[in-house]
């Protein structure tokens, strides 16, 4: 079977992961390509059989006119793409990328199935939420992370992202890790205010960038705490391993990505509860859910004063690799790809 995938660049992020790691698991079993909107370099290892189109479709744009024409000429080079390749299936993943991936495909009388990966309410521009209703129906599938999502819309499935990290030998610090872009929707802030009371040999690692970085180290030289802003890193499962706790501090997610791989890593992992879709991943006995900054400094002094209760959480926080491995995940994916009619 031909199977294209399209996403906007296979740049640093959790869509990106995820696209790489099923095509280099399904190209095994079929012939894979993927069509990428961007010609940002490519961040994630490939297998080399995998075919790469980049149409270098993203100018900066500043006038509504401007944006316009952008998106049309995105649609009829997407289109054009589309019936060259002239897949069995295209699978698009991020919401203003499937939208486009929709209209082109349905130009191109050619299958489509569109990988949602927020939240519903996060979207929120009024122009693309007008978008994604009308467009998304047509979609011969929608894929969803969480059950919670799925009662926004029809002919969806449901399919979590696979974990592909592979740790070291676990070596714990006095480290509680963060990781994501740097800013306002993933709350570091709340983290590093949570954090001023810590005791001083623990030390707060956030990895990320982002146009907030130095509104982060204000704050953090404010408080006087003790951390560290470091640059995303290919080598990111040395601070997985490394790390005593996780703080998952997003004000909205779809299914982290970096909260799965830290618990696969074995890190006693605390979140916020962006919605009720945490719940999918996080139980009593791996996780803890909090609400707001106060709770998370009192289960941050909790922890680092227990120690038996963070090796309990991180022994069963490991157990969530079995489920999410990265054959289960395929085997899903290719099962609804293959049964699109």
């Amino acid at each position: 079977m031909k199977i294209s995938f399209i996403i906007t660049s296979l740049n640093c992020g959790g869509a990106e992961r995820v696209v790489s790691a099923l095509a280099s698991e399904l190209i095994k079993r079929h012939e894979i390509s993927i069509i990428l909107l961007s010609d940002d370099p490519i961040f994630y290892p490939l297998d080399p059989s995998i075919r790469l189109i980049q149409l270098d479709l993203y100018k900066p744009t500043h006038s509504f006119k401007d944006k316009l024409f952008s998106n049309f000429h995105r649609i009829y080079t997407l289109y054009n793409t589309i019936k060259k390749e002239n897949s069995d299936v295209f699978v698009s993943f991020m919401t203003q990328t499937n939208i486009l991936s929709i209209i082109s495909a349905k130009l191109a009388n050619k299958k489509i199935i569109v990988s949602e990966r927020s939240d519903y309410n996060f979207l929120q521009n009024r122009y693309w939420r007008i978008f994604r209703r009308v467009f998304y129906p047509l979609a011969n599938k929608i894929i969803l992370q969480s059950h919670q999502e799925a009662q926004f819309y029809k002919n969806a499935a449901v399919i979590a992202n696979p974990i592909t990290i592979q740790c070291p030998t676990l070596d714990k610090e006095k480290i509680i890790l963060a990781v994501g872009r740097l800013d306002e929707n993933k709350g570091f802030d709340r983290l590093i205010k949570a954090c001023r009371n810590l005791p001083s040999e623990w030390k707060v690692v956030i990895i990320g960038e982002g146009a907030q970085k130095d509104t982060l180290q204000s704050l953090i030289n404010s408080l006087h705490i003790n951390a560290l802003i470091l640059p995303y890193t290919s080598n990111i499962a040395q601070y997985y391993a490394k790390a005593s706790i996780f703080v998952l501090s997003s004000h909205k997610e779809g299914m982290p990505n970096v909260l799965l791989e830290a618990m696969a890593c074995g890190c006693a992992c605390i979140c916020f509860e962006y919605s009720k879709a945490i719940y999918e991943i996080i139980d009593t006995n791996n996780g803890i859910v909090v609400k707001n900054i106060e709770e998370l400094a009192v289960q941050l002094s909790n922890l680092i004063s227990n120690p038996a209760k963070m090796h309990t959480l991180q022994q069963h926080a490991q157990q969530i690799k079995h489920r999410y491995n990265t054959h289960t995940i395929s085997t899903q994916w290719e099962k609804v790809i293959c049964d699109i009619d």
